[in-house]
């Protein structure tokens, strides 16, 4: 069959585009946008790709999903967040969108559906205020900065996958934690939505008499580790990668 030049043209044309949209999506997923503070002297640079939304309206309005939960919140967990004063929020545009259904018929007739979640990609730094914790958990609080980046693994339906350890990022001692599972939502039996299968992270540290805290949240581990790969720069130190080691999780 011949094909004529102006099919090969709009071909050629069709392939460009799709080549081209391509690469936009991967070189925005490549860059990083910048957040600053000049009042804690500290940069940090997340994935291009995300989007910033108010940090304190995301949490109230439930949208934000956090620890593997819509809106972060977990009655486990609300002693020691309550104390946390949202700096900055970021989410992937698809998080928070419908699930999308594909039907495929087999060959006897019967039909297959799958399910494929939206991706969903989320990341909170907050500072944590000291003066807002009772003088009770204070005294108890012996290692704020492992208590903190332990949160991940308390949330019922979510398994430790490393122990909480400490690392450099540049200069700077950071304190991490990492969890999996299926983050239970609601007690309510006649709840319908199932649990996502979820992968968190906790990164803890002190800077300038600050405890920052970064809680990362996704449903896909490989979009998790491309976030920890996000940017930080403490003062006049050199930038330096969040989290640069692969965090490989069973089944992933």
């Amino acid at each position: 069959m011949r094909v004529s030049r102006t099919a090969r043209i709009l071909s050629a044309g069709l392939l460009g585009m799709g080549l081209a949209l391509s690469a936009a999506a991967q070189s925005s997923q490549d860059t990083q946008i910048e957040w600053s503070s000049d009042s804690l002297n500290l940069r940090f640079l997340y994935p291009g790709d995300f989007v910033r939304r108010d940090p304190v309206e995301a949490l109230k309005d439930g949208h934000l999903t956090v620890f593997g939960v819509p809106g972060g919140q977990v009655p486990e967990l609300a002693e020691m967040t309550r104390c946390l004063r949202p700096l900055l929020a970021v989410e992937l545009p698809t998080s928070g969108g419908a699930s999308t259904e594909t039907k495929t018929t087999n060959p006897d007739g019967s039909v297959t559906v799958t399910i494929k979640p939206a991706l969903l990609g989320t990341i909170l730094l907050a500072e944590l205020a000291i003066d807002c914790m009772t003088p009770e958990q204070q005294v108890k609080a012996r290692d704020l900065q492992t208590g903190m980046v332990d949160l991940v693994s308390k949330v019922p339906g979510m398994h430790s996958m490393m122990q909480p350890s400490i690392y450099k990022a540049g200069n700077q001692m950071m304190h991490v934690a990492a969890a999996q599972g299926l983050p239970r939502i609601s007690e309510d039996v006649n709840a319908t939505a199932d649990p996502l299968l979820s992968f968190t992270m906790g990164f803890s540290t002190s800077w300038n008499n600050h405890l920052l805290v970064w809680y990362f949240s996704s449903n896909s581990a490989m979009t998790l580790n491309r976030m920890t790969k996000s940017t930080v720069r403490f003062g006049r130190e050199k930038a330096a990668t969040l989290y640069p080691v692969t965090i490989r999780y069973a089944g992933h």
